[in-house]
């Protein structure tokens, strides 16, 4: 199955949807809050670390080393050629990681895929635990970590297979793979072929979608009446226009840099078009069709997780993936409000020196040029707090959203480049979601000092390639957010203005978390939602509508934003306490950079200082 598209669908960060934009300020004057005590993050460890030490003038076990590369060259090649697409957004040149019989599929999609996945990642745990750690060097003793927390994860999540949902609005499949596709990469005439199994591959893995569908509603898991019509409506959006079509239009483009003769290049283009229309086409309708018999005329409501069986555990460690933080929920449930409290308290500081601050705020522009403009923009003004690059890299891309996408896609994406080939990153831009006020933040959220500049910085580190295959959401949409709020400081504005904006985002996405873990596990009804939202000033009915029913159908949708965000800045709060005066924001940064995506308890210990 698409065991690691998940991985890249994060990449392309697709999650930035079209939640409505929340504004507090009015609300904030008359309230007051209770204070609520500092938490200090928890500092577990896995338990291979636990139990192991070293000292200082400790002597590598070379054949230690050389058994752990060896596992994990074994492990990446596995899991990067598990479906077609992994393999062609991971590698350009597979035969030099020694794979010379590629899959041309999607792979597999059904319960015991799943479980079969399962079975392979506890043999390569095993492996794994079979290493002498102690004798490790550092570097691969960070990725055994990270490695070990991976796999342990996947391990986690087996007992809920029937719970996960491929289907689902934002991060579905069905919404995600014309994108995947239209960004296919075309190394060679070779490549078209691969493409064109691929389409012709997609109405069988549908149809295994469609199956596992069928089996969660035998179990009582099937998703909510609301959401399947959500998902027929965006399956009908991007078909309903066969001869214009995203991946007929877009594939001659595409297939440009071949240098093809004309008549190859018409005969596959010819050859795309009848695919797209016969395969790809009728595949949607398929999910159309089959989504709307499983529904019937029932009108089944959206459920809550914890409201399920073993509902509660699942959502308990769905978060804990998603995140990477070792925090109990109840617990984030606390570090959110203190975060939501501290945000309100600091708006209300300013409000009450300068009432006049939001009129001043409507009338406020962010630095308002074109996209690449912006980029360079941010690109040349985050050098006093984030490192230069080591190198420079590949072209930048802007690209915008095709028109059958834009309801479905959220307001902007980056797309990561093969790991050897960085010739180009490629940023999508949603007209129908962005302005000119929002163009700013979100672009550094995607672009720099965002996504594409910390997954360019830790490519250029020359990690093992396991771990730039690794997902881990929490790290990468975390740090892209902590950046995009840093980037109301360097938006061109006052610094005053610049804090109430930060605050302002980052009570949004406190709110939308605080109603995840309400949701999902608390149980909270559409009443309980409709109460807390109005307690924080949003009383609009079709707001709370989108809210709540976008969160329930996607749990953990914000949390990996929100607590990964507050996780980066404990970080830097705790890295600031320690070394006082002495503390120098590039430094840390570079440290959490070099670093890389793993779990932040592993990141706090490694830059602990």
């Amino acid at each position: 199955m698409l065991n690691f598209v998940k991985q890249h669908l994060n990449k392309i960060h697709p999650v930035r949807q079209h939640l409505p934009k929340l504004h507090f300020f009015n609300t904030i004057k008359t309230r007051k809050y209770k204070g609520i005590a500092k938490l200090r993050p928890a500092m577990l460890c896995l338990t291979m670390v636990l139990l192991t030490t070293s000292c200082s003038c400790q002597q590598y076990d070379h054949n230690a080393d050389k058994a752990f590369t060896a596992l994990c060259d074994e492990i990446f090649v596995d899991m990067v050629q598990s479906d077609a697409i992994t393999l062609n957004y991971t590698l350009s040149n597979p035969k030099a990681f020694g794979i010379t019989n590629s899959t041309h599929t999607l792979g597999r999609y059904s319960e015991d895929a799943i479980l079969s996945g399962c079975s392979y990642y506890e043999n390569k745990l095993q492996l794994l635990q079979n290493i002498s750690y102690p004798s490790l060097n550092e570097d691969n003793k960070l990725t055994y970590d990270t490695l070990f927390g991976v796999l342990d994860a996947y391990l986690d999540m087996a007992p809920y297979t029937l719970y996960t949902e491929p289907l689902s609005p934002v991060t579905g499949i069905h919404a995600n793979l014309p994108v995947l596709l239209s960004e296919y990469h075309f190394y060679n005439v070779v490549s078209i072929s691969e493409y064109f199994c691929i389409l012709k591959n997609v109405p069988d893995y549908f149809n295994q979608i469609i199956e596992f569908e069928k089996k969660k509603k035998a179990n009582g898991l099937f998703m909510g009446t609301t959401t399947a019509k959500k998902i027929i409506a965006q399956c009908h959006e991007f078909i309903k226009e066969p001869e214009n079509n995203l991946l007929i239009q877009v594939f001659a483009d595409n297939i440009t840099p071949l240098n093809l003769s004309t008549s190859d290049k018409e005969s596959y283009i010819k050859e795309n078009e009848f695919l797209i229309k016969e395969n790809i086409i009728p595949a949607y309708q398929n999910i159309i069709d089959s989504l709307s018999s499983l529904i019937g005329s029932e009108n089944k409501p959206c459920t809550p997780l914890c409201n399920f069986p073993k509902g509660k555990e699942y959502y308990t460690t769905l978060v804990r993936m998603e995140t990477g933080s070792s925090l109990s929920i109840p617990k984030m449930k606390l570090l959110l409000e203190k975060s939501l409290t501290d945000c309100h308290e600091s708006v209300a500081a300013i409000l009450k020196d300068n009432p006049n601050i939001i009129n001043e705020l409507s009338n406020t522009t962010l630095y308002s040029k074109k996209p690449a403009e912006i980029i360079e923009y941010l690109k040349n003004n985050i050098l006093n707090k984030y490192p230069p690059l080591p190198k420079s890299t590949g072209n930048l891309n802007i690209k915008y959203v095709h028109p059958s996408l834009e309801n479905t896609l959220s307001p902007a994406m980056y797309i990561t480049p093969p790991i050897d080939c960085t010739t180009s990153d490629n940023i999508y831009i949603n007209r129908a979601c962005l302005n000119d006020s929002s163009m700013f933040t979100t672009l550094a959220h995607e672009g720099y000092p965002g996504h594409l500049y910390q997954t360019n910085y830790f490519m250029l580190t020359n990690p093992h390639p396991i771990r730039l295959l690794l997902s881990f959401p929490g790290y990468s949409e975390g740090f892209a957010t902590y950046a995009e709020l840093y980037s109301y400081s360097i938006a061109g504005i006052d610094t005053t203005r610049a804090t109430v904006l930060r605050n302002n985002k980052l009570t949004a996405l406190c709110i939308y978390s605080l109603i995840d873990i309400g949701i999902h596990h608390y149980g909270w009804s559409y009443g309980d939602c409709a109460n807390f939202l109005k307690k924080n000033g949003i009383t609009d009915k079709a707001i709370t509508h989108e809210i709540y029913f976008t969160i329930i159908e996607e749990p953990s949708l914000y949390l990996k934003y929100t607590i990964g965000c507050l996780e980066f800045i404990t970080l830097e709060n705790n890295y600031k306490d320690t070394l006082g005066t002495s503390y120098d924001p590039v430094e840390f940064h570079k440290l959490i950079l070099e670093t890389g995506p793993t779990g932040f308890e592993i990141l706090s210990d490694k830059i602990n200082p």
